[in-house]
């Protein structure tokens, strides 16, 4: 019997001792959380430091300028050899941008406008997987220099990366926005991804370099799909998936490079998809998937230069599907399939140099067929 109460009394002495150290561990953890939120709620108040400088801008609804701050006239973000990046005036953790976005001692004080910053460095990760913001926020003339996560996230408000830089990758999975996604003249270093995103406005990558693949696998869109060139840059890209997207306005890409295959096919679009040259600008291709896609408007790819092929099988175009050269403009294509094919206007390829085989098999073509040379090439 002594036996037994001496072995039952050990557990409860072990016992007690065990939740006294949780006790003690999870005192420590409150007081290590107490202070780390303290010692960032100090830096955000101190305007010397750079949050605490963007902080008294943004939330009296200015733009956190940083090349006002530093003295400097705009730095470039996508040139490696300005000094001027590395000066502590311009490095603004990651973690700011997080914490004013989700914390509701931040995020409540914040204007309609939002947040803008403009010139800075951003250092490590912004991850807002999952948050919910009802905010604008912009980044413009900025590098990023880690991953630019928001996965599963929500907002109400417009997010930008505009003249930008990201090191790292854009995840945005599962991105649920009831406004747009604007990515104009940003070079991204990794691979950006928008698949299953639903975005009720417009995805502008104008004049946008993607050093990576793009994945947007069904992506949703509410308004404009825009790839093309802008006023300032050519737009690049390597590898890109629509497969299964839906976008309700127009597709745009005239002027820009696809340095891999565009892949779109069974995509959905609900006005028109244009592709040609724009100027002197012509839009170059590797090998484009158009299978089983519903254009509700026309397909223009008038001067544009494919160095692979063009699988349109069983495409449905509610209007036009145009591939002709005019002028300067010349319209080069490699194989073309159009097996199947249903086309409510008129097919023209008047001009156009098809160097292998056009397969037209059961094509329905509403209006007229016309293949002829142009004025300035016969034949």
């Amino acid at each position: 019997m002594d036996q037994f109460r001496l072995s039952n009394r050990e557990p409860r002495h072990c016992l007690f001792h065990g939740r006294l150290a949780k006790l003690i561990i999870a005192s420590l953890v409150c007081c290590w959380s107490f202070e780390s939120q303290a010692i960032g709620k100090t830096r955000y108040e101190n305007v010397k430091t750079p949050e605490g400088w963007a902080w008294a801008q943004i939330k009296r609804g200015r733009p956190a300028d940083f090349n006002a701050r530093c003295g400097t006239t705009p730095l470039n973000p996508q040139t490696s050899d300005d000094a001027a990046w590395a000066s502590a005036c311009r490095l603004l953790p990651a973690t700011f941008v997080v914490d004013v976005l989700t914390h509701g001692q931040f995020s409540a004080k914040l204007t309609f406008d939002g947040i803008a910053i403009i010139g800075a460095r951003i250092v490590g990760d912004i991850n807002l997987q999952n948050a919910r913001m009802s905010r604008p926020f912009i980044v413009q003339g900025s590098r990023i220099e880690g991953n630019f996560e928001i996965g599963a996230a929500r907002t109400e408000s417009v997010v930008g990366l505009v003249g930008s830089r990201v090191a790292g990758r854009f995840f945005a999975k599962e991105f649920d926005s009831a406004a747009s996604l604007l990515f104009s003249d940003t070079e991204f270093q990794q691979k950006v991804s928008l698949a299953n995103a639903r975005i009720a406005g417009n995805v502008d990558m104008s004049g946008a370099t993607v050093e990576d693949e793009i994945d947007a696998d069904t992506v949703q869109i509410g308004a404009h799909l825009l790839m093309s060139a802008s006023d300032q840059k050519k737009a690049n890209f390597k590898q890109v998936t629509l497969a299964g997207a839906k976008v309700a306005g127009n597709i745009r890409t005239e002027g820009s490079t696809f340095d891999g295959e565009l892949n779109a096919d069974s995509i959905q679009v609900g006005a028109h998809f244009l592709a040609g040259a724009t100027g002197q600008k012509s839009t170059i291709f590797r090998n484009v998937s158009l299978a089983s896609a519903k254009i509700t408007g026309s397909v223009i790819l008038d001067g544009a230069s494919f160095g692979g092929d063009l699988n349109a099988d069983s495409i449905q175009v509610g209007a036009h599907l145009l591939m002709r050269s005019y002028e300067a403009v010349r319209t080069s294509l490699k194989g073309v399939n159009l097996v199947n094919a249903k086309i409510t206007g008129a097919l023209d390829l008047s001009g156009s140099t098809v160097e292998g085989e056009l397969n037209a098999d059961s094509i329905q073509v509403g209006a007229h067929l016309l293949m002829s040379a142009t004025k300035e090439k016969r034949g």
